[in-house]
């Protein structure tokens, strides 16, 4: 699981994570702007830091629902919607299938199909996938 709250205003701390989420049929994109990531297929976390996630959807509204974490919200077209949370334990979809982010809001034939893996995993293990997954700088050019 993870702890959870809505802090006071929509300001990211200093030493959290931002993660952009966007539900578009049928499919999330979650964009790391700090890291120069951008993911289709997971959601990968690193265990004891806090995230906050900037949700929204581009088409109709969708939910953003990760159980394990205990915390839902709405992506709504057109507002940006925020919720925190700080992953406390590693874990995968693998070992519990609470790990997924799913959409929580019927949104059409594809909305079944609306879900990725979440994995977290240890701070350094976080940075390698980082390293892995960001975009060769002769793409960048």
């Amino acid at each position: 699981p993870a702890t959870s709250s809505i802090p006071a205003g929509d300001v990211a701390g200093e030493d959290q994570l931002v993660v952009q989420v966007q539900g578009s049929r049928w499919i999330w994109i979650m964009t790391y702007p700090e890291q120069g990531v951008v993911s289709f297929t997971e959601l990968v976390l690193p265990v004891g830091r806090e995230v906050r996630f900037e949700v929204t959807a581009t088409d109709v509204l969708h939910a953003f629902w990760v159980p394990a974490f205990r915390m839902k919200i709405d992506a709504v077209p057109g507002l940006k919607t925020f919720v925190y949370a700080t992953p406390d334990r590693i874990g995968t979809f693998k070992d519990d299938p609470g790990y997924r982010l799913q959409c929580a809001e019927l949104c059409g034939l594809g909305h079944s199909d609306m879900r990725a893996i979440v994995r977290v995993v240890a701070p350094e293990e976080f940075e390698a996938w980082v390293a892995e997954n960001k975009p060769s700088a002769s793409l960048t050019r």
